[in-house]
C-alpha cells in the first residue's frame, strides 16, 4: 500500500506542479482517495464501506488541483 500511495502522491504533485513541502498533505489526500475508491478484491466496495457498513456519497468530491 505504501508504494501505491507514494506513486499517487508523486503523480499528484507533478500533475499540478505543487511545492515538495506539501508532500504530507498530498499523501494524506492520496490515502483518502484510495479509501474512497472501489476495489475488485472487496467486491467493488470501498474500504470505508466495508469498515463502516455504510454506503458512501460522492457528492462532495471535487477534482484534485
Amino acid at each position: 500500500m505504501n508504494k501505491t500511495l507514494m506513486e499517487r502522491a508523486r503523480s499528484m504533485l507533478s500533475g499540478v506542479r505543487l511545492a515538495p513541502e506539501l508532500w504530507a498533505e498530498v499523501v494524506e489526500t492520496a490515502c483518502y482517495r484510495v479509501n474512497k475508491s472501489p476495489s475488485s478484491t472487496l467486491e467493488d466496495k470501498t474500504p470505508q464501506e466495508v469498515w463502516t457498513g455504510k454506503k458512501l456519497s460522492f457528492t462532495s468530491e471535487g477534482i484534485w488541483m
